[in-house]
């Protein structure tokens, strides 16, 4: 049975997050504890397009994304440990970072920022290469673009 696409990269994205996440320094506290928890997407319009399998709607509604503090930046995204620095409400992410999503798939070149617009709500601008070679996967080479709304369901 082929994988969709979405479920590629959100099994991957959490696969990888059973790596280390620790507690650390960065941005002042009061910043970090705003992004810290669980988000759900309520909106999302996000697609890929892809060498193989050609453009993909995803469905991102019902997701979920979890950020934690981070030892060496100011907030980490649970799944990949993509590191993201705070400033002004907006945090983005650190360039040159790498998910490995299993078996031989990874995602790079990633540009992202998750705005606050609200204490319970935020928006992300999202846009990545997902190599998808794989035989689990097979979509080829896709560009990720997300432009979401998320809600915030548990602070840790």
């Amino acid at each position: 049975m082929q994988r969709t696409l979405a479920t590629t990269i959100v099994v991957g994205l959490l696969s990888a997050g059973a790596a280390l996440v620790m507690v650390g320094c960065g941005a002042d506290a009061p910043a970090v504890d705003e992004f810290r928890g669980v988000w759900r997407y309520d909106q999302a319009a996000a697609s890929a397009d892809c060498s193989v399998a050609g453009p993909q709607n995803l469905n991102l509604v019902g997701n979920h994304k979890e950020f934690r503090e981070g030892a060496t930046s100011d907030l980490v995204e649970v799944g990949c440990d993509y590191k993201y620095d705070i400033k002004n409400r907006v945090a983005t992410i650190e360039t040159g970072q790498i998910c490995d999503l299993g078996n031989g798939d990874s995602e790079s070149s990633v540009t992202a920022t998750f705005t606050l617009t609200s204490g319970t709500t935020m928006e992300e601008s999202t846009m990545a290469t997902d190599s998808l070679l794989s035989a689990a996967s097979g979509f080829g080479v896709c560009t990720l673009q997300i432009s979401g709304h998320l809600v915030r369901v548990s602070k840790d």
